[in-house]
């Protein structure tokens, strides 16, 4: 009869003995990994929401009738591959032509669209539509331009990811609109800020109130 100690012999006995003592190491193995996972979730997980809690956008400010908003990131680590987004609620009777015939738009009155969540561009450089915004920084993002759109009259000229190459559109000046920015990065989910735009009020010279 065979003995059921015998090495290299793979028998009920031995597999028994293989169990008891490899099971309390594998299972210690499989709760440390898991444990470990759990943990990186976690940081990952706050991680995400200390960035979308500290990403703001701060208060419009408007230079040479070119208004811009500042996108900064209040949190330790940095926001790569940003990218913003604008919309704007308004009617197709809103749209306008600038009194420039050679500025141009993509949406216009013979063409006209909705303005929901199209891409602007940054003051940077090249005015590139996406950039990084690292810790503590601010970066501005260029939003649109208020223009002549006939005597007396003026417009207002929503900028595009190309900025003014072509603009996204031209609309009257003379009333309210409400919109909001969308902010996507990679590293957390998009923040959305809600905005009233009104150029006919003289208490707020930039004629954008975030909300």
């Amino acid at each position: 009869m065979p003995d059921t100690n015998t090495i290299g012999l793979l028998t009920i006995d031995n597999t028994t003995k293989l169990v008891s003592v490899l099971g309390p190491i594998l299972s210690g193995g499989l709760a440390g990994a898991l444990i470990t996972i759990l943990t990186n979730f976690c940081i990952a997980k706050k991680k995400r929401q200390h960035l979308h809690e500290k990403l703001s956008i701060e208060q419009p400010r408007v230079h040479l009738n070119v208004l811009t908003v500042r996108v900064k990131n209040g949190y330790v680590l940095p926001l790569t591959h940003c990218w913003a987004y604008i919309s704007v609620t308004y009617n197709p009777q809103d749209i306008v032509l600038p009194s420039d015939p050679a500025k141009e738009a993509i949406i216009t009155p013979t063409d006209p669209f909705e303005l929901s969540e199209d891409r602007l561009c940054w003051s940077i450089f090249g005015n590139p539509p996406s950039v990084s915004i690292y810790a503590g920084e601010p970066q501005s993002l260029q939003v649109l331009e208020v223009l002549d759109s006939g005597p007396g009259k003026k417009c207002i000229g929503v900028f595009s990811e190309k900025r003014d190459d072509p603009y996204r559109v031209f609309l009257r000046s003379d009333k309210v609109y409400e919109g909001h920015f969308k902010i996507v990065s990679r590293e957390t989910m998009a923040k959305k800020v809600d905005f009233r735009l009104d150029l006919r009020n003289p208490n707020s010279p930039e004629g954008m109130v975030l909300s």
